[in-house]
C-alpha cells in the first residue's frame, strides 16, 4: 500500500504521469511551462522510478539555466524551433506569389527584409538569442544563395546595404571574432611583414572596410569584392589596383588555410593585366628636372680631366653613366653592349 506521495507523480485516471512547472525565469528559455511526460503503461513501482530520475535530469538542467551563457544557447535553439513554423508559413507565400527557388527575385524580397529587420530591432524581448534567431531566419529568407540580387543599379545599392547591416547585426550579437581586421591583424603577424609593407597593407584593407564594413571574412562575397574593385578602378591604374588586392588576396588565402572560411571568392575577381612590359613595370623613370640635374652632376665629375685617368678611358666612363641613367640598363649590361645590337633611327640608337 502505497503511504507517501511522490513529487512530481500524477495520478491520471489510472496512468502514472510526470508533471512539473518549469520555474518561470527559464519558461522563455525553454518555450515552455511544464514538463508533461507520460510514464506509459508501467506499474506504479516503475512510475516511481522515471520520475525520480526525470526529477533529476531536470534539477541539473534548472542548474545549467542558471548560468547566463547556458541559458542564452539553449534560448536560440528554442527560439529556432519556434521560428520554424511561421518560416515554413513564408516559404508558401513565397510560392504563392511566384518566387520559386529558380526565381527569387531580390527586387520582391527586399521590402519585406526591410520590414522584417525593423520588427526584430524592435522586439520587446531584450533577449540576444531571440534576435539572433530573428536576424538569421531574415538572412536565410532574403539574402541566401538562390536569390537573384536586383538589376536596377540604385536597388542593388540598397539590397547590397540592407544585407551588410542584417550581417552587422548577426555578428554583434553570435560574437563572430573573425572579422576582416581581426583577421588581417592574424595575417600581418603570420607573415611577419616589414614596417613598410604592414603600413601598405592596413590602408588597403582600410579601403576595403571602409566599403563593406568590418564584417566576417565568412559574409564577404565575390560580388563585394567586384563592386569594390569597380570602385577603386575609377582613381587607380592596373597596377595599383593589383597592389590594393595583394593583401586582400593574402588575407582569404591565409583565412582558407587556417579554414576561417570553406571557399576563397578573390579568385573570382578578375583585374585588369597590366600591358606594360617587364622593363616598364621594374623601372620608374626619372622625371625631366631629376634628370637634368643628374646630367649635369655627371658633366661636373667626369666632364673634366681626371688625375690617373685616361682621357679616353675618362669619356668613356662618363658615356656609360649617361647611358646607363638614360636606359636604366645596368653596368654589366652596357659594357657587353655591342654597335652590332644597336638599331639607328631618327629618334636614335635602340636596342
Amino acid at each position: 500500500m502505497r503511504t507517501k506521495k511522490v513529487k512530481h507523480l500524477i495520478d491520471n485516471n489510472g496512468s502514472w504521469t510526470y508533471r512539473r512547472r518549469v520555474p518561470v525565469r527559464h519558461q522563455k528559455t525553454l518555450g515552455f511551462k511544464m514538463w508533461n511526460e507520460p510514464c506509459g503503461d508501467v506499474p506504479y513501482s516503475e512510475a516511481v522510478v522515471k520520475v525520480a530520475q526525470w526529477t533529476v535530469d531536470h534539477d541539473e538542467l534548472i542548474k545549467k539555466l542558471d548560468d547566463p551563457e547556458t541559458a542564452e544557447a539553449f534560448r536560440y535553439r528554442t527560439e529556432l524551433r519556434l521560428l520554424h513554423e511561421p518560416a515554413m508559413m513564408v516559404a508558401d507565400t513565397l510560392t504563392d506569389i511566384g518566387l520559386t527557388p529558380n526565381n527569387m527575385q531580390g527586387s520582391m524580397l527586399l521590402p519585406a527584409a526591410k520590414v522584417a529587420i525593423k520588427t526584430a530591432d524592435e522586439h520587446p524581448d531584450p533577449s540576444r538569442a531571440a534576435k539572433l534567431a530573428a536576424y538569421r531566419s531574415i538572412m536565410a529568407v532574403c539574402f541566401n544563395d538562390v536569390v537573384i540580387p536586383p538589376t536596377d543599379l540604385d536597388e542593388r545599392d540598397e539590397f547590397d546595404l540592407v544585407k551588410r547591416k542584417l550581417e552587422r547585426r548577426i555578428a554583434d550579437l553570435a560574437g563572430d571574432p573573425n572579422t576582416i581586421s581581426a583577421v588581417a591583424d592574424r595575417y600581418y603577424k603570420h607573415n611577419r611583414l616589414r614596417p613598410i609593407t604592414l603600413r601598405k597593407y592596413r590602408g588597403n584593407i582600410r579601403k576595403l572596410i571602409k566599403q563593406l564594413g568590418d564584417i566576417p571574412v565568412s559574409h564577404v562575397t565575390a560580388a563585394d569584392l567586384r563592386r569594390f574593385r569597380d570602385k577603386e578602378m575609377e582613381t587607380l591604374q592596373p597596377s595599383a589596383l593589383a597592389a590594393v588586392f595583394t593583401p586582400i588576396r593574402g588575407i582569404f588565402t591565409y583565412a582558407l588555410g587556417e579554414e576561417i572560411i570553406t571557399a576563397n571568392p578573390v579568385p573570382s575577381v578578375a583585374l585588369q593585366k597590366d600591358k606594360r612590359s617587364k622593363h616598364e613595370k621594374k623601372w620608374t623613370p626619372f622625371p625631366p628636372r631629376e634628370m637634368q640635374r643628374l646630367l649635369e652632376a655627371m658633366a661636373d665629375h667626369w666632364g673634366k680631366p681626371m688625375q690617373g685617368l685616361s682621357e679616353q678611358r675618362r669619356i668613356a666612363i662618363h658615356m656609360v653613366c649617361r647611358v646607363m641613367a638614360y636606359s636604366a640598363m645596368r653596368p654589366i649590361e652596357v659594357i657587353r653592349l655591342e654597335l652590332a645590337l644597336l638599331h639607328k633611327s631618327v629618334e636614335g640608337f635602340t636596342l
